[in-house]
């Protein structure tokens, strides 16, 4: 069921770069786009914004000309559909991304050519996002109350 959660969140990244791309929110009378996510999925504003900001970053956009451009995060956006990520580390990986330019983000991740995703979270969560990265990696899974490993 997780699996499947993952996956769904990825195509609904997709459904919120397209309504971004097509400006809905200013067709449909909205502020922005968080604010119609917001009230349409009944999120708060701050989970709204989050959506965008990870759509931007892991969805294909096609510019009114027709070019698809390409994803800022490809092995982000592939693990995503894979259902690999789950929301809290796409949204610790759009906080690092924020920090950094693009082209370092992606001379790193092409140069590295880092082979799967958990090398991804380990290289780029583990110094940045220690709260998250303590939490995917040493307690999920853990019953309450019982000793870290």
């Amino acid at each position: 069921m997780a699996l499947r959660m993952r996956r769904d969140y990825a195509l609904m990244l997709d459904t919120v770069a397209e309504l971004e791309h097509a400006q809905t929110a200013q067709f449909a009378g909205y502020a922005s786009l968080p604010v119609l996510i917001a009230e349409y999925l009944n999120i708060t504003r701050n989970d709204a914004t989050r959506m965008v900001t990870q759509s931007e970053l892991v969805a294909e956009t096609v510019t009114p000309i027709g070019y698809t451009a390409p994803v800022k995060l490809p092995q982000v956006r592939e693990a995503l559909h894979e259902g690999k990520l789950d929301p809290k580390r796409v949204d610790a990986i759009a906080r690092v991304v924020q920090q950094v330019p693009n082209w370092a983000i992606r001379t790193l991740l092409t140069e590295a050519e880092i082979p799967d995703i958990d090398t991804m979270t380990d290289v780029l969560l583990a110094p940045l996002a220690p709260e998250l990265y303590r939490y995917q990696r040493h307690d999920r899974g853990r019953p309450r109350g019982s000793p870290r490993r």
